[in-house]
């Protein structure tokens, strides 16, 4: 059974089983996952083929999802060597 397509996405049922497939297929496991204010940060080795990914995710996923109530960051930390993908607005479980 697929998971259902949350409150903030436009995507129908299909495309958000599409989009999941997609980023299973292209972003790898992240290192990390950790809470930060008012949302969750997964921390990625910095690479530019996956910084590549991670920008069209957050690019993608600011298409379909509601503005007002998820924001998405990607920024590098160049003392841990990563990309940090952040998504503001998470529900309290981390659930998006």
């Amino acid at each position: 059974m697929s998971p259902a397509v949350p409150d903030a996405c436009s995507l129908s049922q299909p495309g958000f089983e599409e989009r999941l497939a997609w980023i299973r297929r292209e972003i790898p496991r992240a290192r990390t996952c950790r809470r930060v204010e008012g949302g969750m940060a997964w921390e990625f080795p910095a690479d530019p083929e996956l910084r590549d990914k991670l920008a069209q995710l957050v690019a993608l996923e600011a298409d379909c999802c509601s503005t007002d109530r998820l924001r998405f960051a990607l920024h590098e930390d160049p003392a841990a060597a990563a990309l940090v993908l952040e998504v503001h607005g998470a529900d309290a479980d981390g659930a998006l």
